[in-house]
């Protein structure tokens, strides 16, 4: 991650409001909203060449297939070892240490399972399907979400970010094609589409 003042090769990063950079947040449609900068994937090597990255699109990662395995094992309410084990291979490989097994209750477990998605998967688009399967989208997505804190003439300011909104009532499911339902008319809209 990219924050004011980090180094990104020969260049300092600065997203500063004022700053007259390429960085400067919200300089274009392209700049950082918050003042940070997402840089899983990114190789130095292709910055001036932005469209020809040498790094693979991940369909799919094994921490991802060990933690699926961990969770599903979780919600049969069967917490064996073989849980423990998938979990500590993800945390091993990540330097975390191990989870001792049966030290957890379930509730627990399915906790520490649930932030380890979130911390292995940050930025990969696999949260906001996490947390609509867990159907904890309404409590932890709504809101004022705020980027960089940073000094204006001696006050502190926060970069407003984004405003984000969950309506339980329809943002579980998705819509229903139109052309699916026009072939089949025993099909009905899903609430509030």
């Amino acid at each position: 991650l990219l924050y004011p003042g980090a180094p990104f090769g020969d260049i300092t990063y600065n997203s500063l409001p004022g700053s007259g950079t390429a960085d400067e947040v919200r300089n274009d449609f392209n700049a950082t909203s918050t003042g940070y900068q997402f840089i899983k994937y990114v190789d130095l090597a292709d910055r001036n060449d932005r469209g020809n990255s040498g790094i693979h699109f991940i369909l799919i990662r094994y921490a991802d297939v060990l933690l699926m395995y961990a969770e599903a094992k979780i919600e049969l309410n069967e917490p064996d070892g073989t849980v423990y084990d998938a979990i500590n291979e993800v945390r091993t490989r990540a330097g975390m240490p191990a989870v001792v097994p049966g030290s957890l209750s379930l509730a627990a477990l399915r906790d520490l399972l649930r932030y380890e998605r979130r911390v292995e998967f940050a930025m990969e688009g696999l949260r906001i399907f996490d947390i609509r399967r867990w159907k904890t989208a309404e409590l932890v997505m709504p809101g004022q979400h705020l980027g960089i804190d940073y000094m204006d003439g001696g006050q502190l300011r926060t970069i407003p970010a984004d405003n984000r909104v969950f309506n339980p009532g329809r943002d579980y499911l998705w819509p229903i094609p139109n052309t699916e339902i026009e072939l089949n008319p025993s099909l009905t809209q899903n609430p509030g589409y």
